[in-house]
């Protein structure tokens, strides 16, 4: 199932929603559709669009065993956009069975590694710069500051952040009294890698579907 938005003349299924091609100025149309093994479409529908998956998986599926007739039930794979709490427990009332689908790829491993190391490196070097301008001049040294920075690259590197512990380091506090109160003071960025690294590379490009039918 997909949805485009559509220029034309008026029709009565035509809805706004959320738009895979990012067009809010449009309404938009969904093409459902049914494909055989080989990857053929054997039937088409136009639905509004602002349908969902979800929603219309089971009359989906009725219709499916209409037109098999006798023949065999078919296999239900879902990703996670079709995983609600409604279709999951819709699926188990039916099915003779489940398995968990395990999806793999080589190359496409090899790939995602070389973007998590790009970002790694990155992340690495902005911590590294953050740190060394604690004894720069002219470098943010302020704790609140460098505290503040260390979010802003979490949040820019989050996709690598995580794999991280994190701390920055307060300096001590400036000994004798002076007419007005001194902020604190970052003396060090710390870093290093956790469990999630070493877990994020083994499998960083896999990914697991609920099927509706035991895989033996």
């Amino acid at each position: 199932m997909t949805n485009a938005h559509y220029h034309g003349r008026p029709r009565a299924d035509l809805q706004h929603g959320r738009s895979k091609q990012k067009r809010s100025d449009c309404p938009l149309v969904t093409l459902a559709l049914t494909l055989d093994a080989a990857g053929f479409p054997c039937r088409s529908e136009i639905l509004p669009g602002n349908v969902s998956e979800p929603a219309t998986l089971a009359e989906a599926i009725s219709r499916l065993g209409r037109l098999l007739g006798d023949g065999p039930r078919p296999t239900v794979v879902m990703d996670a956009g079709l995983s609600t709490a409604e279709t999951i427990a819709w699926r188990l009332h039916t099915a003779d069975g489940e398995s968990e689908l395990c999806l793999w790829s080589a190359e496409r491993q090899a790939k995602d590694d070389a973007i998590l190391a790009k970002q790694r490196a990155r992340f690495e070097e902005e911590l590294q710069a953050l740190h060394a301008g604690l004894t720069k001049k002219g470098c943010t040294k302020r704790y609140d500051k460098v505290v503040e920075r260390l979010g802003r690259l979490k949040e820019r590197y989050k996709r690598v952040a995580g794999q991280y512990e994190l701390r920055v380091e307060r300096a001590p506090a400036a000994s004798g009294r002076s007419k007005r109160r001194q902020p604190a003071l970052a003396r060090a960025v710390r870093w290093q890698r956790n469990s999630q690294h070493a877990r994020n590379t083994a499998r960083s490009n896999a990914y697991i579907l609920p099927a509706s039918r035991r895989v033996r």
